[in-house]
């Protein structure tokens, strides 16, 4: 009987560690994900994409993104200011903002 809870155990320690990982994966990913959209945006040109104020977490991130475009001089400047937050899930990854 004891031997039973010994491996329950064992398993229970296994799908937590796993399921820890995971989490921490698709916290990666998303963090990924977000630079390669904010490098893209920057390559455009005419424009210049940074983040600011960024907050990693395990189950989620958020930040401001800061779009600014290249205008004639005289003309005022033209700036998108986003905030977003990220929710990390296991099966998938939420954007909003």
């Amino acid at each position: 009987m004891r031997k039973r809870w010994w491996v329950a155990g064992g398993v229970a320690l296994l799908l937590g560690m796993g399921a820890g990982t995971a989490q921490w994966w698709s916290s990666q990913a998303g963090e990924r994900a977000l630079v390669r959209l904010t490098e893209r945006l920057d390559a455009q040109p005419g424009w210049q994409a940074s983040r600011h104020e960024v907050e990693h977490g395990w189950r989620h991130s958020s930040g401001v993104l800061r779009l600014a475009a290249e205008v004639p001089a005289g003309h005022a400047p033209f700036d998108i200011v986003l905030p977003y937050r990220m929710r990390h899930g296991l099966l998938a990854t939420r954007l909003d903002g």
